[in-house]
């Protein structure tokens, strides 16, 4: 199997497994919460605790309204890309500094071509006249080029 394909392979599986099956929604229902709210979850992204979560009411539809499927397919798929070079991730596939191809093959090249094809393939789904997209998945491939 070519790097080209395999990339395209664990990237699949990294976008299902990991990208859609982790991540935890921080919720209030009346008063009582599904984290620790004397010890706030720390941000990933800031490093602090977390400032906002949903409150009761809120969902992840009612919040992000109709780009809802796609913010979730954006979380999905950045995941893998993020993790395109993890060897610790490579490893659990059987690849290794041994294994054809190997974890040393230019994983990042293989990584930033396939986000670009996906990308052109993705404009085939737009329709100019209602300025839309024909799924959340080509809608989001489009993200690293807006």
């Amino acid at each position: 199997m070519s790097c080209a394909h395999t990339l395209r392979f664990i990237g699949t599986v990294i976008h299902e497994i990991l990208g859609h099956g982790t991540g935890k929604l921080l919720t209030e229902t009346a008063g009582s919460f599904n984290f620790d709210h004397e010890n706030k979850p720390i941000s990933p992204v800031t490093g602090q605790p977390v400032q906002t979560w949903y409150k009761p009411g809120e969902s992840w539809n009612s919040v992000f309204g109709n780009l809802a499927p796609t913010v979730e397919e954006c979380r999905a798929f950045l995941v893998p890309n993020y993790l395109a070079d993890n060897m610790e991730i490579l490893a659990l596939f059987g690849y290794d500094e041994s294994s054809t191809p190997t974890a040393d093959d230019p994983i990042i090249y293989y990584a930033y071509l396939r986000i670009g094809i996906e990308g052109l393939q993705a404009l085939g789904s737009f329709k100019v006249e209602d300025q839309t997209w024909g799924g959340d998945h080509a809608q989001t491939e489009m993200v690293p080029y807006e």
